[in-house]
């Protein structure tokens, strides 16, 4: 029965795989993997500049760290330019490495004809990798302006910034497009414009054009050198400080593309091995296995003994010491007791800066403080304001504080002053760039350095 039925499952599983579907999802996933075997080549050019490009909206702190740039009154051209150079910057490394892999590896496909997957992805994907940074960038800018007043200064300095941001990415995007067109009427007029790419023949670097492989060449040793840079504490402190976070990030990024695209993707495709992937296992295996922990806290040996105080003997004690307690003798006396919520740096700043304009309106203010209690920058900011009034004030009685009719000063005070200077430098760039540089590549060793 079962040799008569074969026939008919025969012919059944000719139509199908003759049929116009199968055909058609045949072609489709040809013409997928057509696309992607020149996709791959720019793959670390892609995903990296996503993955920078997305840190800078990823979270509440990444639009505190725009609004910094928004807020630079002491070196507002500086910072701005910076930002807009680093963008710059990200775009055309991520374009210019995924173009040179092309170049090198798939040059046939820079002619295919115009509707063919190949000829698409050698053409677009390093355009889409060269405005991914702008797109990012864009919508950082519109996340940052999320919650802010009209009015608010800092909304239209970070309005400029998306409208500049975007002025530049057209910019780009316009040379990208018209690159080749350009390129051919100068190659034409211009002896030293680079030749055409060799479409066969191009077994190594050196093979591209001249100044096409020694920009890839010069790109890499930056990368290095950016590495060496920020190794060392002036590069780590000074130089991470005067770049500011987000262009940091940025000119990371670009770093890592052409470092990663060279060692990662040329170098891989040399010795038809994977590179990243094994990378990336022998780093969890070391810090699985507790081989490059460089980051041992160091301990005091002698235990500190210290138990709470009860409450009620703890206030009695302290009120018993204050020294202005006669002034409220018919009127209960002024107790504070201040919470500083957690938020980082921001929330650090906050706090000093509220509690030290109020301890320079209010002198005697201190002195009616109880308790404070502090999480996370909530904490660093109440310890300044505390650190300040011990060095810096001296606690009055209620009769020398402004009374009724007496004006109270808008501008900032002694103790302000001196908060905004402990605690308005940039301290979040050199964390990020020993985080960005020397502790990352120490994940990849399989032992400790000193740091």
């Amino acid at each position: 029965m079962s040799e008569k039925k074969s026939p008919v499952i025969e012919r059944l599983i000719n139509w199908l795989v003759n049929s116009r579907l199968v055909r058609s999802l045949d072609s489709f996933a040809e013409w997928i993997r057509k696309f992607f075997k020149v996709a791959n080549l720019v793959r670390f050019s892609f995903w990296i500049s996503v993955l920078g490009s997305a840190s800078l909206f990823a979270s509440n702190q990444s639009a505190d760290i725009l609004r910094v740039i928004a807020e630079d009154t002491e070196h507002p051209f500086k910072s701005w330019l910076v930002f807009m150079l680093s963008g710059l910057t990200l775009s055309l490394m991520s374009w210019y490495w995924a173009r040179a892999l092309i170049y090198r590896f798939a040059p046939d496909a820079l002619h295919a004809p115009g509707g063919k997957p190949e000829g698409i992805a050698a053409r677009w994907l390093p355009r889409v990798c060269g405005m991914i940074p702008f797109i990012g960038i864009g919508i950082a800018l519109r996340q940052a302006v999320q919650g802010l007043e009209p009015q608010e200064l800092t909304r239209v300095w970070l309005m400029h910034l998306f409208w500049l941001n975007l002025l530049e990415g057209v910019v780009v995007a316009v040379g990208l497009f018209f690159r080749r067109k350009v390129a051919k009427i100068l190659r034409a007029h211009l002896s030293l414009w680079p030749e055409q790419v060799k479409r066969e023949g191009t077994n190594k670097l050196t093979d591209l054009p001249r100044i096409t492989w020694r920009i890839l060449v010069f790109t890499v040793v930056l990368a290095v050198i950016l590495f060496v840079v920020f190794t060392t504490s002036a590069g780590e402190i000074e130089f991470a400080s005067w770049l500011g976070t987000a262009s940091l990030v940025l000119i990371t990024v670009a770093a890592w593309i052409a470092f990663g695209s060279f060692f990662v993707v040329y170098f891989g495709k040399l010795v038809r091995l994977p590179i990243l992937t094994p990378l990336l296992i022998l780093a969890l295996l070391f810090s699985y296995f507790d081989l490059n922990d460089n980051h041992k806290i160091r301990s005091f040996d002698q235990p500190i003994q210290t138990t709470p105080q009860d409450f009620d003997d703890a206030f009695t004690k302290w009120l018993a010491t204050r020294n202005d307690k006669d002034d409220y003798k018919e009127r209960p006396y002024p107790v504070f007791i201040i919470t500083a919520e957690g938020g980082g740096i921001t929330a650090g700043y906050f706090a000093a800066m509220v509690l030290t304009a109020i301890q320079d309106r209010a002198p005697a203010f201190a002195q009616h403080v109880f308790a404070i209690s502090g999480v996370s920058g909530g904490s660093i900011g109440s310890a300044v304001y505390a650190g300040l009034v011990k060095r810096c004030t001296n606690n009055l009685s209620s009769t020398q504080l402004p009374g009724p009719g007496q004006s109270i000063t808008v501008t900032p005070g002694p103790l302000q002053e001196s908060a905004d200077a402990v605690l308005g430098d940039d301290y979040l760039s050199p964390l990020l760039s020993a985080f960005l540089y020397p502790d990352l590549v120490q994940r990849f060793l399989p032992f400790p350095i000193d740091r």
